[in-house]
């Protein structure tokens, strides 16, 4: 039984590789969200919107066409010519122009270079959230990587081990139910590792959109090139994120810019009350009292009904919607920045009271436990607590890890800029 149960032991200890599937995807973050940039349809379409924006800018700055009219006499009953365009005959012409009065062009043109500014910062605030999203998959994808290893290392080990216990039950050397309680845990290990599994595939699904991955190819989080653990949050103050956020911050600027939006359209609805002029140019070859007549025309609406009242009180509404709008993105930006705050100090300190250095002893602790029952100096039960309790260790060191990673990209989210660099 001794000499089974050694080579048991040393060949689960061999390392096992695996080939990984040629289409597998290995990014580190940074390439990640270049990639995303690159490749991801929400940013692109946003991008076309700000485009699209521009283009209002083009339109608001063009001139209304002038209007030209031409009428000739169809028939002339006194020579009788069809369309006569001889000197008996008659025909007119009329030019007219519509000019824009109280600045009306200007103010079109400062809501329209105001519309692109909203448009952008709608992009960058997209990119905000998406940049935050992917920084949670990935290092959640990261971990659940390290997890799933652990356990198919346990898998591999303990696979082995058992099938050299069911060869000493065989000879008599060990009881059955030691063997059925060592089976037991190895199919908790294939569960355990099988739930780590389908956690993994969504979250890598959830990337392959962000990033537009084929679906039969996996994303593969490769190793951070900084250790973000060493990484102390109370090193920044409240006050300096606060700082950071109120510059950088897509949506806030997106509100402030949108008030100011909204101040403009007043103005713009303001200047609409005033008519538009219309300035017109015409001949009569001989239909007025005298032939050949020229004259100089202008025309404009008289303001007594309708002096865009309506349109007016909308937007003034709509001002006062927005620096509502404004006050309340304020709110929550300062709240936002302070629950991401505090949430990564608590993460720390937590994971300052685990010894990081546990996962590189795993090792030589489960060939401990082994050696240890193999000697009979510990019980089944005691194995299986011991074992239990290792790999618990371990899967909850690697979700403090992740949760510490997950409240400095929060931070960053917060704070709408990079603060706190994560590759």
């Amino acid at each position: 039984m001794y000499k089974l149960l050694t080579i048991a032991i040393i060949s689960a200890c061999i390392p096992r590789i695996s080939s990984a599937q040629n289409h597998d995807l290995r990014l580190e973050l940074h390439g990640a969200e270049q990639r995303m940039l690159e490749k991801n349809i929400p940013l692109l379409l946003q991008k076309y919107q700000v485009d699209a924006a521009k283009a209002e800018v083009i339109t608001a700055k063009l001139y209304d066409n002038p209007t030209i009219s031409y009428e000739n006499v169809i028939y002339n009953s006194t020579n009788h010519r069809w369309f006569d365009l001889s000197y008996g005959g008659q025909n007119a012409l009329e030019i007219q122009q519509v000019i824009n009065l109280a600045g009306q062009r200007n103010k079109a043109i400062q809501l329209a270079k105001q519309g692109v500014k909203l448009d952008e910062y709608q992009f960058y605030d997209l990119l905000r959230s998406l940049k935050y999203e992917l920084q949670d998959d990935f290092y959640n994808i990261y971990y659940l990587q390290q997890s799933l290893q652990l356990f198919q290392e346990q898998v591999n080990s303990l696979q082995t081990f058992l099938q050299a216990l069911q060869k000493e039950q065989k000879n008599g050397n060990v009881s059955a139910k030691e063997v059925m309680r060592m089976q037991a845990l190895y199919y908790d290990l294939l569960s355990e590792r099988n739930d780590i599994q389908q956690e993994l595939q969504v979250q890598r699904g959830n990337v392959n959109l962000l990033l537009r991955i084929p679906a039969d190819s996996d994303f593969i989080a490769e190793a951070p090139r900084k250790n973000i653990m060493n990484i102390q949050p109370s090193g920044y103050s409240y006050i300096q994120l606060l700082d950071t956020a109120n510059n950088n911050r897509a949506d806030l600027n997106l509100a402030k810019a949108n008030e100011k939006y909204q101040e403009l359209n007043v103005r713009l609805q303001q200047s609409l009350a005033v008519p538009q002029l219309t300035v017109g140019f015409s001949y009569d070859k001989q239909g007025n009292f005298m032939r050949n007549y020229t004259g100089l025309s202008l025309g404009m609406p008289i303001p007594i009904f309708n002096r865009n009242q309506g349109n007016i009180k909308l937007a003034k509404t709509a001002l006062k919607s927005s620096e509502l709008a404004t006050q309340s993105v304020t709110d929550q930006l300062q709240q936002d920045v302070m629950n991401s705050y505090r949430q990564a100090i608590r993460a720390k300190q937590l994971l300052d009271e685990v010894d990081v250095h546990f996962p590189d002893q795993f090792n030589q602790l489960v060939r401990n436990v082994q050696e240890q029952f193999r000697l009979r100096n510990i019980s089944i039960l005691e194995f299986v607590d011991m074992y239990d309790a290792y790999r618990s260790s371990i899967l909850k060191l690697h979700q403090l890890q992740y949760q510490f990673a997950q409240s400095l990209a929060k931070i960053n989210y917060t704070t709408g800029t990079d603060i706190i660099s994560l590759d």
